[in-house]
């Protein structure tokens, strides 16, 4: 919240709320999940006209990190149980 009030007092950007359309289906629908989690590195490659516009938009004032993919599974799988702690 804070960088947002300073982003909006600095008048920067705004990208306003991104659609979710794309996130309803891919959380919906744990085949489409894997494969965009899979495809999820190519991102960093696709030229920025190719892009679509909000992507494009959001990328101009952000850098992605280099993809991880997969890593939070397996972390996950291979970290021991801790039953009954929340």
């Amino acid at each position: 919240l804070r960088l947002r009030n300073k982003n909006k007092s600095e008048h920067g950007p705004s990208s306003g709320t991104p659609p979710l359309g794309v996130w309803s289906v891919l959380a919906s629908q744990p085949a489409a999940w894997k494969v965009a989690m899979a495809m999820g590195g190519a991102i960093n490659h696709v030229p920025r006209v190719l892009m679509p516009g909000p992507l494009r938009k959001w990328k101009d004032y952000r850098t992605l990190p280099p993809w991880r993919g997969g890593q939070f599974r397996q972390w996950m799988k291979n970290r021991p149980a801790q039953k009954g702690k929340s």
